[in-house]
């Protein structure tokens, strides 16, 4: 598995990914937005986009991933592991955030798995679904 920055030219790739509920409204922009900014990293694997992660988010002023994604077909390969290790590694500051949906059980053992600690909820998010909030201090 390789880790790199994204390019325009992965913005297809990473589109065809399946990212529901994650970007439900708005999507195509977003994604755009994204990976313009420059944050984005990708997961290739035998060639193909498995993956990706953005690091360039910002909550409160420290840095936040505001999305993180893996195919169906190359889940459980410790491809979102390594996008966030590889995440952690690229941002400055001494912690980085991340949310998840309360009912996103997988992710939630994913953040476990990778030293985030749980820092909080909010109410409203996703109609009946808690968002919570997760912490990784960094040094």
């Amino acid at each position: 598995m390789t880790v790199r920055r994204a390019t325009d030219g992965d913005f297809d790739a990473i589109a065809r990914i399946d990212m529901w509920p994650a970007l439900t409204h708005d999507a195509d922009r977003r994604l755009r937005t994204y990976v313009a900014r420059g944050g984005v990293l990708v997961a290739e694997l035998d060639g193909a986009l498995a993956g990706f992660v953005d690091a360039g988010g910002d909550f409160f002023g420290y840095p936040f991933v505001p999305l993180l994604a893996v195919g169906r077909e190359h889940r459980r390969r410790g491809i979102a592991e390594r996008l966030l290790a590889e995440a952690a590694a690229t941002v400055e500051g001494d912690r980085l955030f991340i949310s998840t949906a309360e009912t996103n059980l997988p992710m939630q053992a994913v953040l476990a798995k990778c030293g985030f600690e749980r820092c909080g909820a909010v109410e409203h998010v996703d109609p009946g679904d808690r968002e919570l909030f997760y912490v990784k201090f960094l040094r």
